[in-house]
C-alpha cells in the first residue's frame, strides 16, 4: 500500500497495546533510497512514555522498523528496537 508522505502528517501515534502516544509531527527520509526511516512524533502532553527516545526537542524518535500499521493511525511496536540518538 502506498501512503503520501503529507498523510502522515498529524495522524496520531499509539503503541500496539492502545497506549496514546502523540501526532506525527516530521520524518527522516533516506534519499538515497527513497525511503522515510525515522517518524518524529509529538508527545501526548497528558502522557508521557519513559522507554521511547527522544531527540533534543523533546520529540520522540521511531524507526519506521516499528511500525505496524499506517491505516486511521500509526500504530508502533514499543517491544522493537528504537533508534540511538
Amino acid at each position: 500500500m502506498k501512503k503520501f508522505m503529507f498523510d502522515l502528517i498529524a495522524k496520531d501515534v499509539v503503541s500496539n497495546t492502545g497506549q496514546r502516544i502523540g501526532k506525527v509531527s516530521d520524518f527522516v527520509f533516506d534519499t538515497d533510497r527513497g525511503q522515510i526511516t525515522k517518524l518524529i512524533v509529538s508527545p501526548e502532553k497528558t502522557e508521557q512514555v519513559k522507554e521511547i527516545p527522544k531527540d533534543e526537542n523533546g520529540a520522540y524518535v521511531f524507526s519506521i522498523n516499528t511500525v505496524i500499521s499506517l491505516e486511521d493511525v500509526v500504530v508502533v511496536d514499543l517491544k522493537k528496537k528504537q533508534p540511538t540518538q
